[in-house]
């Protein structure tokens, strides 16, 4: 989060598991998205992540997961067109 806060402007996407010490990564991506609402997450996770219980994230990868896959993933998010912003 030190280096989020910090790089806000410079950072276009993160990849988070969800099992991380200190501060998990359904809250690591609230607070994330509450300090920057438009940034891309990408969430992994070695349990079953339903596409309804997302929230911010754009896509859960299941862990394993070979690097090329990763990166694949990274690419199509930074590609894909941004959602409509709330009015």
């Amino acid at each position: 989060m030190a280096l989020f806060s910090t790089h806000l402007d410079e950072i276009d996407v993160v990849v988070l598991d969800l099992s991380m010490p200190r501060m998990s990564g359904w809250e690591a991506m609230k607070a994330m998205h509450g300090l920057r609402p438009d940034v891309d997450i990408i969430l992994t996770s070695g349990y079953p992540v339903d596409a309804a219980d997302l929230g911010p994230a754009r896509v859960a990868l299941q862990k394993p997961f070979e690097c090329s896959r990763l990166l694949r993933t990274i690419r199509q998010v930074l590609e894909a067109p941004r959602p409509a912003a709330a009015a």
